[in-house]
């Protein structure tokens, strides 16, 4: 009996000491990737200085997918509002402005994606540019044009169906 307790402590002692390893483990690799994407973002940066945006844009995608990352985000915004300042795509700049608020949404202690974010919804306000295509019908909880209208529509749909199933089911 006396060696089996034993034989349990060392078990134990070592399930902890193994999952002691596989933590510090797992930790260098999130180290290790972490270094690798701040390694991409620079050469993201890199390509954008030189006007390279569609290579940029594929460095991003294949670091970042998903779009986890904050850097990312503003990056990608960065690289389609070089595209969209080029192409004069209305599309393109909202997909940048989407993208850059995005970015300081995740983080809003990030001065550039501040400052380009900013730019970019200047730069559309100058040249009559919305930021969705379909417009706003509540603006900070107050009703915009476009709401009271919607509000009124609606009110009267609710009235023309309750009035034609009224008027069917006293025809039957």
């Amino acid at each position: 009996m006396r060696y089996t307790k034993t034989f349990e402590v060392v078990a134990v002692e070592c399930h902890v000491v193994t999952r002691a390893v596989l933590k510090t483990v797992s930790n260098l690799a999130c180290i290790m990737a972490d270094e690798a994407k701040a390694n991409s973002w620079k050469e993201v940066e890199k390509l954008l200085t030189k006007g390279k945006t569609t290579q940029a844009l594929s460095i991003l995608r294949v670091i970042d997918p998903e779009g986890k990352e904050s850097t990312t985000l503003r990056l990608a915004g960065e690289a389609i509002y070089k595209q969209a300042s080029k192409s004069g795509s209305k599309s393109e700049y909202r997909k940048a402005a989407g993208l850059l608020r995005d970015a300081v949404r995740m983080n809003p202690r990030d001065k550039s994606a501040n400052a380009l974010n900013n730019q970019i919804l200047n730069e559309m306000q100058d040249k009559g540019i919305s930021t969705s295509s379909i417009p706003r019908l509540f603006n900070e909880g107050t009703p915009t044009p476009a709401g009271l209208f919607a509000i009124f529509a609606v009110f009267i749909l609710i009235i023309a169906s309750i009035q034609f199933l009224q008027s069917s089911s006293g025809s039957n």
